[in-house]
């Protein structure tokens, strides 16, 4: 939605602000509904006058309730016309949207841009041609630089904490659980063009690369560890005979096992809110 002129007046600020204090539940809904029909930047400028306004009076500028609801069903909104689309969705804008839907207060854009400063840095260890001719060297040093240098790792004391899936949170903590992490090192690998594949094991999300022996598995919620498929088979559990444990997955398929990750999160938490929008989601994928 395009903005209109002069649609953010001084004045129309001020009126909001005060809308935004009241925290009755009908006006928040209300309020929500007129904003979700905002841009996502009139949104952004609301919110920072918010924060403005919040400071100036000495108050903890936090999220407005009617902007945090807003921008959740932008959120879902998009996702789901991503989803809509004739063509499958990139794994990146699917991952963000999810973020985004989840954690409105980290700005996308700033993330990308972290993912963008971890490739460049690997770029001056690692050229494209090398990237391309020799991969599994290549990923055993981006796992070094990411686990070892830059310290993510899996959230092991709160595995079920919601923000180990929204990618701009695991960016921002460094910790997550183990489709995300391989998630976060697919996108830079990508942007290396570094060829990972992802593995939807039962359990254990993994990445794969191509070796002269064939695919090593690459554990990125147990550091970046390198393993063959014996050494790989105890983390994924019990595997139904005749089903492949390390089936090369899509980003469709990612993006459905990342919202049922959230919707087991949101049913153990009973906020069935984020239980229904994450199912809108989720009915919005074909895997």
């Amino acid at each position: 939605m395009k903005r209109e002129p002069g649609r953010l007046t001084p004045e129309k600020l001020e009126a909001l602000y005060r809308l935004l204090q009241d925290d009755d539940s009908d006006v928040v809904a209300s309020l929500a509904a007129s904003l979700k029909r905002m841009s996502e930047a009139d949104l952004r400028t609301i919110l920072e006058f918010w924060q403005a306004r919040s400071r100036s009076a000495s108050e903890t500028p936090a999220q407005p309730p009617a902007i945090a609801l807003a921008l959740r069903l932008s959120a879902v909104d998009r996702f789901c016309a991503l989803m809509a689309q004739p063509v499958l969705p990139e794994l990146e804008t699917g991952a963000f949207l999810i973020s985004a839907w989840g954690r409105p207060d980290l700005p996308e854009r700033r993330s990308q841009l972290k993912l963008d400063a971890y490739a460049s840095r690997m770029a001056d260890t690692i050229p494209r041609r090398q990237a391309r001719e020799n991969p599994a060297a290549s990923a055993r040093e981006l796992c070094r630089y990411l686990f070892e240098e830059i310290g993510f790792r899996g959230n092991e004391e709160n595995y079920h904490d919601p923000d180990n899936s929204f990618l701009s949170a695991v960016i921002d903590r460094r910790r997550g659980i183990p489709i995300s992490l391989s998630v976060l090192t697919l996108l830079i690998a990508r942007r290396m063009t570094l060829n990972l594949l992802p593995i939807g094991a039962p359990n254990r999300f993994l990445l794969a690369v191509r070796e002269n022996s064939g695919l090593t598995y690459i554990d990125c919620y147990g550091g970046g560890q390198f393993l063959n498929a014996a050494q790989a088979r105890p983390l994924l559990g019990e595997v139904p005979e005749g089903f492949d444990p390390f089936p090369e997955v899509n980003s469709n398929e990612i993006l459905a096992r990342m919202l049922r990750n959230l919707h087991v999160n949101y049913r153990q938490a009973a906020d069935e809110a984020r239980v229904l929008e994450v199912e809108r989601m989720l009915s919005s994928v074909t895997v």
